[in-house]
C-alpha cells in the first residue's frame, strides 16, 4: 500500500489541539456523535445522493455497532472517526475503493470520493447497492437530513440488520476527500477516518526559467520537466510584443507567472489548455526588454501536508 501524506488524525481527534494556518489559529473540539453500523461488512463512502456501489471500500470490517467521532473546528466538521477497536493505531493507510485496484497515485493526487451536494456519507455497503435505482432516495434522504438534531443525519436502513447511514456537511463543501484506515499491529482495522482537509496545506513544487531571451525558439528540457510531466517545452515571441510558453502536459498546471525585474506579473492575456488540456498555451504582452531580466515561474501542486500544531 503506498504512503501519502495526511492529517495529523491524532492531534485532529485529541481536544483542544490547535492547528496554525497561516498565523491563524484552529482549535479542535471533538464530538461523539452517535453509531454506525457496517451490517454487510462493507463500507461506501460517498456523497450520499450519489450512491454508487462500485466506490466501496476494498477493505471489509466486522460487522457491529461502531461509535462515531467528529472533529470539529468552530462550525466546520474536519474529520470523521468510526471507531472499530480500542487497539493502537500503529500505521495509516488509503482506504481505497473498488475501482481503485491496480492504480499508482501519481504525486499530487489526492485519491478519495467526490462530493457535489456539499455532504459526505458513510453507507453499509448492501443497503447502498439497494438504494442506488431508488428514485425516492435523494428526496427522502434530503427530508431526513434536513429534520436532524445534531451535526449528523444519522439513519437506519435496513430494520432487520440495522444497517445505517451517517452523513454530515463536508468541511468547506464540494471537493475530493479521501479516506484512511487506522491499523494495528496485526494490520487489523481500528478506525476509519473522512478527511475533510480543512487542517493540512497543500505543497508545491517551484520552477523558475531565466535568461529567456536566449531560450526563445530552442526545445527546453531539464530534469524539473520531466519530473512533473511538462513536454516539448518552448518559448516563442510574436509581434516584438507577446512571449508565448508552449508545452504539453498530461497533468496540466497550477500556476504559471512571468515575473519582470520589479517583481510584478503581468497579467496573462492568453491561455489554452491548464488543468485538463495536453497541448498548452500561455501568453503575456511584455517587449523583449522587458524581458532582459525577468523570468518565468511554474508553480505545481505536489501534495499536502498536516498542518502544524501550536
Amino acid at each position: 500500500m503506498q504512503s501519502i501524506a495526511h492529517t495529523n488524525f491524532e492531534a485532529a481527534f485529541t481536544q483542544g489541539t490547535v492547528f496554525v494556518k497561516d498565523g491563524n489559529e484552529r482549535q479542535v473540539d471533538v464530538v461523539e456523535e452517535g453509531t454506525f453500523c457496517p451490517a454487510s461488512g462493507q463500507i461506501l463512502v460517498s456523497d450520499p445522493t450519489t450512491l454508487d456501489p462500485q466506490l466501496c471500500l476494498r477493505r471489509k470490517v466486522t460487522p457491529g455497532v461502531y461509535p462515531v467521532y467528529l472533529s470539529c473546528w468552530e462550525n466546520y466538521i474536519a474529520c470523521v472517526k468510526v471507531q472499530f477497536s480500542q487497539m493502537q493505531t500503529v500505521q495509516w493507510e488509503i482506504a481505497e475503493r473498488l475501482c481503485d485496484e491496480g492504480k499508482a497515485w501519481r504525486p499530487g493526487m489526492i485519491p478519495g470520493f467526490g462530493v457535489d451536494s456539499g455532504m459526505g456519507a458513510l453507507v453499509d455497503g448492501e443497503v447502498a447497492r439497494q438504494l442506488m435505482n431508488d428514485n425516492t432516495w435523494f428526496d427522502r434522504f434530503s427530508q431526513e437530513f434536513d429534520k436532524r438534531e445534531g451535526a449528523t443525519c444519522q439513519l437506519v436502513l435496513d430494520d432487520r440488520t440495522q444497517a445505517s447511514l451517517v452523513a454530515c456537511y463536508a468541511g468547506y463543501g464540494d471537493g475530493c476527500y479521501p479516506c484512511y484506515w487506522g491499523l494495528d499491529q496485526k494490520s487489523e482495522p481500528t478506525c476509519l477516518i473522512v478527511d475533510f482537509l480543512m487542517f493540512v496545506e497543500g505543497v508545491h513544487s517551484v520552477h523558475e526559467l531565466t535568461d529567456l531571451i536566449s531560450k526563445i525558439g530552442c526545445p527546453l528540457t531539464n530534469s524539473w520537466f520531466e519530473e512533473h510531466g511538462f513536454e516539448q517545452v518552448r518559448l516563442s515571441f510574436r509581434s516584438k510584443t507577446h512571449l508565448i510558453l508552449h508545452f504539453e502536459s498530461d497533468d496540466g498546471w497550477d500556476d504559471i507567472s512571468l515575473i519582470l525585474v520589479d517583481g510584478i506579473s503581468p497579467v496573462c492575456t492568453r491561455s489554452k489548455g491548464g488543468k485538463t488540456g495536453r497541448e498548452c498555451e500561455v501568453e503575456w504582452r511584455a517587449s523583449e526588454k522587458e524581458l532582459k531580466d525577468a523570468r518565468i515561474q511554474f508553480k505545481k501542486f505536489v501534495g499536502i501536508q498536516s498542518l502544524p500544531c501550536k
